[in-house]
């Protein structure tokens, strides 16, 4: 509704609009996920959601650096549960970018810890482990104030090694 109500000119209005429906479709998938609802349904919330991301991404002015980037991880979030990394990492990539040009460290290592995660579940493990790596040195730069977020990346390093000791784990 709030998207009907905004003038054709608001485009920053607009795109948070639109990109508030691309989080309410992703936020529809993970529960109809969880109540184990069919692959079509799955897809569809999926497709939705990345579509209502696009468009708010599209009319996003260049200088709104941090929304730019937010859109971009989600799309990275939303093609990585399809299971379509190819899709998923450029976004994830351009959101550290944005991320590193508004000097938000914290946030850059949000991403690379989504991008790691993406790649394990690829089975990327060289590529998982250097962007998890990258999210760990991020990360330390905090210290104790992203103790959480220290522990669950060296846990994911330490998933990424496991899986790389399996048989046929390696790249």
């Amino acid at each position: 509704r709030s998207l009907d109500l905004r003038v054709p000119d608001d485009a920053l209005g607009r795109s948070k609009c639109l990109t508030g429906l691309g989080t309410g479709n992703y936020e529809r998938f993970l529960e109809a996920r969880a109540a184990g609802r069919p692959a079509d349904e799955l897809t569809r919330h999926l497709a939705e959601s990345a579509q209502y991301y696009e468009q708010g991404l599209d009319l996003l002015p260049d200088t709104a650096v941090t929304d730019r980037g937010i859109a971009h991880n989600q799309l990275g979030i939303v093609y990585t549960a399809a299971g379509d990394i190819d899709h998923a990492l450029p976004h994830y990539q351009q959101d550290i970018r944005y991320c590193e040009q508004a000097d938000d460290l914290y946030g850059a290592g949000q991403t690379r810890f989504n991008a790691g995660v993406a790649l394990l579940k690829a089975g990327r493990l060289a590529d998982a482990r250097a962007y998890a790596e990258a999210a760990l040195a991020n990360f330390r730069t905090f210290g104790d104030r992203a103790a959480d977020d220290i522990q669950d990346t060296e846990s994911l390093i330490a998933g990424i090694d496991q899986a790389a000791a399996q048989p046929g784990g390696g790249e």
